[in-house]
């Protein structure tokens, strides 16, 4: 159970852990960016891991086009 409770993520926590839209996580997962462990409807499950990987693609991303600017 602690698993689950520390290092799996609902949708809207994973858009607030990114500083996302919901639309944009919705490509991303569609797209193979991301990927759910469980999804239903409108709510997913995905893995912290993943996610602050991600994160750390967007920081360097954001780095390099302030940097190029």
């Amino acid at each position: 159970m602690r698993f689950i409770k520390n290092d799996v993520l609902l949708t809207s926590e994973a858009i607030e852990l990114l500083g996302i839209t919901r639309a944009r996580l919705h490509s991303w997962m569609t797209s193979g960016k991301i990927t759910a462990c469980k999804s239903s409807g409108a709510t997913s499950l995905l893995l912290r891991g993943d996610l602050i990987e991600k994160k750390k693609e967007l920081i360097a991303l954001r780095r390099s086009s302030t940097m190029g600017a």
